[in-house]
Parts: C-alpha cells; sequence; structure tokens
C-alpha cells in the first residue's frame, strides 16, 4: 500500500481527535514513513517512523504484537541506531500500555503532563 493511502486509513482511524484538522494532521507526518502490518489480508496496525522513533496505531482491535511485528519494531531500529524510542500518552489505557512496554524493554527517559517518553536498546523477547 502507498504512502497516500495509508495517511488515509490513518486518517479515518484519528479524524475524531478533538480540534485536529486534516491539514494539520497530514502536517504533522511531513518526514514520517507509514509502514502497514496486516493481518492477513487486513491491516492490523500502522507504523510511523522517523528515524529511531516510532509509534503505532492498531486498526484492528483484535490483533496482537506477535514477535514477528516485535522484531521489526522495534527490533529493526534498534538493529539500525542501537535504539528505539516512542512515548504512550497518559490515559485511562495507560497502565497496560506501561507494563507492555516494560516487559519488552523499554524504560522511561522523562514525562511531561500528557506522556511517558520511553527508550529500548535491547528487546527482552
Amino acid at each position: 500500500m502507498i504512502q497516500a493511502e495509508l495517511k488515509d486509513r490513518l486518517w479515518e482511524h484519528m479524524r475524531e481527535t478533538p480540534g485536529l484538522t486534516r491539514f494539520e494532521f497530514l502536517h504533522n507526518l511531513h518526514g514520517w514513513m507509514l509502514d502497514a502490518i496486516y493481518d492477513g489480508d487486513e491491516i492490523a496496525a500502522i507504523f510511523i517512523v522517523k528515524g529511531a522513533e516510532f509509534h503505532f496505531v492498531k486498526l484492528n482491535s483484535t490483533s496482537k504484537a506477535n514477535k514477528a511485528v516485535l522484531k521489526k519494531y522495534p527490533g529493526e531500529l534498534i538493529a539500525k541506531y542501537g535504539y528505539a524510542e516512542t512515548h504512550t500518552p497518559k490515559t485511562p489505557d495507560f497502565d497496560r500500555q506501561h507494563r507492555f512496554n516494560k516487559i519488552i524493554g523499554f524504560f522511561p527517559v522523562r514525562e511531561d503532563d500528557s506522556h511517558v517518553y520511553y527508550r529500548i536498546e535491547k528487546l527482552r523477547i
């Protein structure tokens, strides 16, 4: 799937974000590479990557982050840069995501009012 199509799919998922216009959304993606992870024929998640930093959006709530996915993200970023970084918003889902991050090897490096920022140098899987 080409980048423009992935941006469209991601926008469909994100467009309910309060105060975010499509123009701002696309502007915020400038310089980022989007990569689809499939579950069969369906896009399960879209990873958003720039250098060693990555984020993802699950489009299929039943898909899990299996070893193959983790080998790619953050695994390939660790292999290339020696580390990978991401951040997790402080939402009601935060505790679950924080536990998952710690299990696979992320450690917090800083936080602000809305996010905790993580780094990983080696996968624990």
